[in-house]
């Protein structure tokens, strides 16, 4: 059976169920092919997380913008406002850390060079 499903392969027949067999007669090619899967689905999820992260990151760079030239009651609300999107940031930078770890990925240093935090306090601009 297996000759024939190559000699079939070789012969560049295309069916579903030569595909089904095929898997059935190579068990290796099975894992191989679930492996694959679950690595793209890995990498999927990590960009997910990542562009949550980009995502917070990104609203406090608005309310920094906003804040500029802002005073008064206007001023104390951008300041709340920028803290609260850092504590989003903040929240979605660890929850990437905690994303990377789980599959294996120990060091963040390439984290913390793309997605640095913004500080407590913005800075007057």
């Amino acid at each position: 059976m297996k000759a024939r499903l190559e000699a079939l392969v070789r012969e560049g027949v295309e069916s579903p169920y030569l595909e089904r067999l095929r898997v059935r007669v190579n068990p290796a090619q099975a894992v191989a092919d679930i492996e694959r899967e679950i690595h793209q689905e890995i990498a999927s999820s990590l960009g997910r997380s990542e562009e949550n992260l980009e995502r917070a990151l990104l609203d406090v760079d608005v309310v920094l913008h906003r804040m500029r030239g802002a005073t008064g009651d206007d001023l104390a609300r951008f300041e709340r406002d920028y803290e609260a999107a850092r504590q989003v940031a903040l929240r979605r930078r660890w929850e990437l850390e905690v994303h990377r770890e789980a599959v294996g990925f120990r060091n963040h240093a390439a984290l913390d060079r793309l997605h640095p935090m913004p500080p407590r306090r913005p800075s007057a601009s």
